[in-house]
C-alpha cells in the first residue's frame, strides 16, 4: 500500500509502517528494512526528479520514511544506526519541512557517528530554514 497511487493513501501505509515499530518492538526491525526498501526504490536520480512549480519535487514515499525513522530512532536509540548513511544519501530529495526536520533531528543526535555533518546541515538545510 505505501506504492500506492493516491498519496495520502500511500503517506498513512508508511506511517503505520512506523507506527508498528514503534510499539511492536519484535516488528521493529522488519517495518525498518521495510522503509529502507521504500527509500531505496523509491529514490530518484538527478534525472528523474520531476520539476513542479519550477523547483524539485521529492517522492512523497521518501519524505514519510525519513518522518517515521526519526520516531523509531527515538523509540530505539542507538540500535538502528545503519540506516543513517542510507538517508543521508537521500536528503537532497527533501523538500517538505516535517522531513528535513526529522533529518535534521537524526544528523543532529548522532552526528558523532555522522562523516561531514555541518557540510549537511549547510548544504541542504540552511538555504531554506528562514522560510520553513
Amino acid at each position: 500500500y505505501a506504492n500506492d497511487v493516491d498519496v495520502e493513501f500511500s503517506r498513512k501505509s508508511i506511517k503505520v509502517i512506523g507506527s508498528i515499530a514503534v510499539r511492536i518492538e519484535a516488528a521493529a526491525e522488519k517495518c525498518v528494512n521495510a522503509l529502507l526498501e521504500l527509500v531505496k526504490t523509491k529514490s530518484y536520480g538527478p534525472e528523474e526528479i520531476s520539476q513542479q512549480d519550477g523547483g524539485m519535487k521529492a517522492s512523497h514515499v521518501v519524505q514519510e520514511a525519513v518522518s517515521v525513522t526519526k520516531d523509531i530512532f527515538r523509540k530505539y536509540p542507538n540500535r538502528f544506526e545503519a540506516v543513517i548513511p542510507i538517508l543521508c544519501d537521500h536528503m537532497d530529495q527533501l523538500d517538505e519541512p516535517a522531513s528535513k526536520a526529522a533529518l535534521i533531528w537524526i544528523v543532529g543526535e548522532y552526528a558523532e557517528r555522522i562523516q561531514d555533518t555541518k557540510e549537511i546541515l549547510e548544504q541542504v538545510f540552511l538555504e531554506t530554514f528562514k522560510e520553513e
